[in-house]
C-alpha cells in the first residue's frame, strides 16, 4: 500500500508510531527547541560582540555587524524549525486525504459537479437592456 502525504512528512519529523498506533512523539510545537535555536544563533553571538566591543573599544561597531548578520540568520532558523513542528503536528491532527482516482463512485458526481459549475458561468442567459 503506497504511503500517505501524512504518514511522508511523519517519517520526515521523526514521529513514529507505537503499537497501539498513538504517536510517540508530543502533538505540540516544540518551545524548548526554538527557544535554543534563537539563543544559540541570535542571542549568544550578540552577547559576546557586545562584551567584545566594550573590551577592544570599537563600540558600537562589532555589535552591529553581529546583529546585521545574525538577526536574518535567526528569523530563517527559528522560522524552518517553527514550520517544521507546524508542518509535523497538522500532519497528525488533521492528515491530508488524497481520494482514490480508482473509485467509481466519486467520478460521476465530480462529473455533474464539473457540469454545474460550467452552466453557472457560461452566461447561457441573454442580458436585457444592453
Amino acid at each position: 500500500m503506497p504511503e500517505s502525504p501524512a504518514e511522508r512528512v511523519g517519517k520526515q519529523a521523526g514521529v513514529t508510531k507505537q503499537a497501539s498506533g498513538a504517536p510517540e512523539k508530543a502533538l505540540r510545537i516544540d518551545v524548548k527547541g526554538l527557544t535554543l535555536r534563537l539563543l544559540l544563533s541570535l542571542v549568544v553571538p550578540v552577547g559576546v560582540a557586545l562584551v567584545l566591543d566594550l573590551l577592544v573599544g570599537t563600540w558600537p561597531w562589532m555589535t552591529l555587524a553581529t546583529a546585521l548578520v545574525c538577526i536574518p540568520l535567526a528569523t530563517v532558523i527559528v522560522g524552518n524549525a517553527t514550520l517544521r513542528d507546524f508542518e509535523r503536528v497538522v500532519a497528525q491532527v488533521a492528515p491530508y486525504d488524497v481520494p482514490a482516482e480508482d473509485d467509481p463512485a466519486k467520478k460521476p458526481a465530480d462529473a455533474a459537479e464539473a457540469d454545474l459549475t460550467q452552466t453557472a458561468f457560461s452566461g447561457g442567459g441573454e442580458r436585457s437592456g444592453s
